[in-house]
């Protein structure tokens, strides 16, 4: 269990840090002015309550089984594809 909330605060900060980007990489881009600004308290509370949601544990728990034997080619395909799907629509 000790494992799953450290994995949670790094899907947490993860997630934070995702929101309001436009795009690219997320270690390399800040966000912007205007999303800092909407991540208050109250949504970092309502993010730790569905974050403690059994169904996350089991989802993210099942997604890593599922992934784990990704090749770094695998995971590189699945990238592109994705941004591509994200520049699309």
């Amino acid at each position: 269990m000790k494992q799953f909330q450290k994995l949670m605060q790094v899907v947490t900060m993860a997630g934070l840090a995702l929101v309001g980007m436009t795009g690219g990489v997320v270690a390399k881009q800040a966000a912007p002015a205007a999303a800092n600004s909407l991540i208050d308290k109250a949504v970092i509370a309502s993010i730790h309550d569905w974050l403690a949601n059994p169904v996350v544990e089991i989802s993210v728990l099942g997604q890593n089984r599922r992934n784990a034997n990704l090749s770094q080619a695998d995971i590189d395909a699945a990238d592109k594809e994705w941004r591509t799907e994200r520049d699309l629509g």
